[in-house]
């Protein structure tokens, strides 16, 4: 097997193992009685892994012998559950026990090279087999990793590849900047032309109500049984689209019949400002306002509304509780609304709609961009350590 594999490398390459061109060593965990949260002398920064996103939580320790200490252009890996290989660098301090430090031999590894061998599936795959076998606890030892394959190329060879690759993604880094402006312009599309739709001051000839003169909250209870339950988590936000299923799903709690008659509004956070507007009968969770609109608003114009940046951020307002915030229905019956006559607000229904498609095909574009410029990454990488850049 060993000569099968030698044989597919170009000529000056060699068959290596990772434990052959670096050492790994993880780190400690001093007792969390010695934490502290404010710098001082004689104590150094504590890195665990979310440290190496973000500097919302810093924690110091006092400087030992026990300690394992990293600089910032050191290159670590993640050890435990959702972590495992998350290649972590930038940051200098003592790294606890779920971060592993790499020790590359500079003698024969280049160290981009190195870092770049860690980002790829050769590296990738490999880990997620043996990890895949234990529990996500049980994380991965020097061991497990020291026997990977490591294709080797000469120095010059190993920055030449190094070289390119960075450059490769310099440019592909700069196209998912773009795409990722462009998807949240997409993804913005309908917000900003509600606020448009129902912005007070721009509005000419509308009726002004109060929200309990249009609807009334529905408050009748789930009787019969083999009905499609909507819980707050299956309606997208802002979309007023059902991820549900609608087979027949029974809940022991109590719930609120619905109908095509109604709308359907999430009241609690984080699923605040949900709104579905269904074509079917149903059941759905007592932490969702089933609405019913009379004659004079149509129930597809008053979801758009209730989507709108105006009322969801005066819903947000009217919020009570600490630990998981509602919304107040009858504070919310209270809202002023403007409204057109009805044939008008079918009219602004449609374009909204129309609007809204065509957002939601851009955002499905772009995603799709996104996941090709990620695939394109792992394609390079993939050639590099096949010998094929």
């Amino acid at each position: 097997m060993s000569s099968e594999i030698e044989s597919i490398l170009p000529i000056g390459w060699k068959k290596t193992y990772l434990g052959e061109i670096s050492d790994f060593k993880g780190g400690s965990q001093p007792p969390k009685s010695q934490f502290i949260f404010k710098e001082k002398k004689g104590y150094v920064r504590f890195l665990q892994i979310r440290d190496f996103a973000s500097d919302k939580n810093i924690t110091y320790i006092p400087i030992s012998s026990k300690n394992r200490y990293c600089r910032e252009d050191d290159i670590l890996l993640g050890r435990y559950g959702a972590s495992v290989g998350k290649i972590l660098t930038g940051k200098a301090g003592a790294y606890n026990v779920a971060v592993m430090k790499t020790y590359p031999d500079l003698k024969v590894v280049n160290k981009d090279f190195f870092y770049l061998y860690l980002c790829s599936n050769h590296f990738q795959k490999n880990l997620l087999n043996v990890t895949s076998r234990r529990s996500a606890q049980a994380g991965f030892s020097k061991k497990d990793i020291s026997v990977f394959p490591f294709p080797l190329p000469p120095l010059s060879e190993q920055k030449r590849i190094s070289s390119k690759i960075n450059s490769l993604f310099a440019k592909i880094d700069k196209a998912i900047t773009l795409t990722e402006e462009s998807l949240k312009e997409a993804e913005n599309l309908l917000p900003s032309f509600l606020k448009q739709v129902f912005d007070k001051n721009e509005i000419d000839g509308w009726k002004e109500c109060k929200l309990n003169e249009l609807v009334s909250y529905d408050k009748s209870k789930y009787t019969e049984s083999n009905k499609p339950y909507v819980g707050l988590e299956h309606i997208q936000s802002n979309t007023g689209v059902f991820t549900g299923t609608k087979d027949p799903l029974r809940v022991k709690s109590s719930t609120f019949r619905f109908d095509n008659r109604h709308i359907l509004y999430g009241r609690l956070r984080p699923y605040l400002n949900k709104v579905f507007v269904p074509e079917f009968e149903g059941h759905c969770s007592t932490e969702i306002f089933p609405i019913l609109t009379n004659h004079l608003v149509d129930r597809k114009f008053l979801s758009f509304w209730f989507m709108s940046p105006q009322t969801v951020n005066s819903i947000n307002l009217t919020c009570t509780g600490t630990r998981m915030p509602r919304a107040n229905m009858k504070e919310i019956l209270n809202f002023k609304i403007h409204i057109p006559d009805f044939n008008k607000q079918i009219s602004i229904v449609n374009l909204i709609q129309k609007i809204n498609n065509q957002s939601n095909q851009n955002q499905l574009k772009l995603k799709s961009q996104l996941n090709n410029f990620k695939n394109l990454k792992s394609s390079i990488l993939s050639k590099a350590f096949s010998g094929e850049l």
